[in-house]
């Protein structure tokens, strides 16, 4: 895999592993160049999406696969686009009438509500009125945190 910076003297290549650990000369990355170790944006859960789910036909057919696993129906971009966007619509309708998303070994989204409070303006040292208002907290379920904590080796438990 190799990263993409803007063409000075021409287009130049450097490998993701030396972007990651810092030994290249700027940290521009090509748009259209995922890595993995950054961050996990939207189009990569719907790439997931895409690789990982797969629909049964309604009907059997009449060829016999030699491999099973490969009579499905794989997801399109689209269908992906949709079932990642209808899931995130409904966490936040649900969040914005202000009840618990709760997902079993994942977490618990909950809205809380912060009163007015003092506060102060960095730059000018001035004394600020926040207004009270509703923010969304996340708290890590005990299986996912055991998970991440765990050594390496058994992370796959």
């Amino acid at each position: 895999m190799f990263a993409k910076f803007p063409p000075q003297n021409g287009p130049e290549t450097v490998p993701i592993q030396k972007l990651i650990t810092g030994e290249t000369r700027s940290g521009y990355i090509d748009k259209t160049e995922s890595v993995s170790n950054i961050a996990l944006n939207k189009t990569d859960i719907i790439k997931s999406v895409m690789e990982n789910v797969r629909f049964r036909p309604k009907k059997k057919r009449q060829q016999i696969f030699l491999f099973p696993e490969m009579d499905c129906i794989f997801l399109d971009f689209k269908r992906a686009t949709d079932i990642v966007n209808s899931l995130f619509e409904i966490i936040k309708r649900t969040l914005t009438g202000g009840k618990d998303v709760r997902i079993y070994g994942f977490g618990k989204f909950h809205v809380k509500f912060r009163w007015a409070r003092k506060g102060r303006n960095p730059q000018t040292g001035e004394m600020i009125i926040l207004r009270s208002r509703r923010v969304v907290r996340f708290r890590v379920s005990p299986k996912l945190r055991k998970k991440m904590n765990a050594d390496p080796g058994n992370r796959d438990r």
